[in-house]
């Protein structure tokens, strides 16, 4: 059940009358450091940078953030072939392709060096 337009004018004349302000967020504050690194921690300690490429193909495509990958990338992982999933090691990609039909649908998953 909604306002009607008199009820909504009436609410809006009592905020005003009580003085009510509209509500911004703050702005952000500056941190004392830059929120940028030179160099990536990974790359101090030896271990190489990779990047993950999640290519799916599906005969219903979906959009990048619905594709469901995290289970896949912890397998890969957890199989020793990436050394870990933290920020300075890994850099992701994910595209969706459209597939003729249901046989054609797959995943293909490459690990390259940057």
């Amino acid at each position: 059940m909604g306002w009607t337009p008199q009820q909504y004018a009436e609410y809006v004349q009592r905020r005003r009358a009580a003085g009510a302000q509209r509500i911004c967020a703050p702005l952000p504050e500056q941190g004392a450091q830059p929120a940028l690194v030179r160099s990536l921690p990974g790359a101090d300690q030896g271990r190489p940078r990779l990047k993950v490429r999640f290519t799916v193909y599906a005969v219903r495509p979906s959009d990048y953030d619905n594709i469901r990958i995290k289970e896949l990338q912890d397998c890969l992982v957890h199989a020793g072939i990436l050394d870990g999933d933290e920020w300075d090691v890994l850099q992701g990609e994910v595209i969706s392709c459209k597939a003729a039909t249901k046989a054609e649908e797959r995943t293909v998953v490459e690990v390259m060096e940057l």
